[in-house]
């Protein structure tokens, strides 16, 4: 099941792969999803590009900024879950938030179907 949603989140860590015109970001996040140390994580693809073009197999995906380890985002994008019950995205937009890690706002946790 693949579902748009939004999401908040910090990059743990990232790998650019660059082709001519353009870059896929891939990575791991993680959000907090209570104030008891509760998380959700992620592993991510963005894709980057200096003239917002993208051909071939991801034609359909969207361009966003380059994502930056460390950085804490608010993002869209296609989330599918896993069974080790993380999600994997292809984020359709962000947008960096100026936060302190240590003060990182909640996000609701993700219900899945049963």
């Amino acid at each position: 099941m693949i579902a748009t949603l939004t999401a908040i989140m910090y990059v743990v860590s990232i790998t650019d792969e660059m082709f001519s015109n353009k870059s896929a970001q891939k990575s791991s996040a993680i959000s907090r999803i209570n104030s008891e140390d509760g998380y959700q994580l992620y592993k991510f693809t963005a894709y980057t590009s200096e003239n917002s073009l993208i051909e071939g197999d991801n034609a359909s995906s969207e361009v966003t900024q380059p994502l930056q380890k460390n950085g804490v985002y608010q993002i869209s994008g296609k989330f599918t879950p896993h069974k080790d019950n993380s999600f994997n995205i292809v984020i359709t937009t962000s947008i960096r938030l100026h936060l302190d890690e240590d003060y990182i706002l909640i996000s609701k946790p993700i219900n899945r179907p049963t």
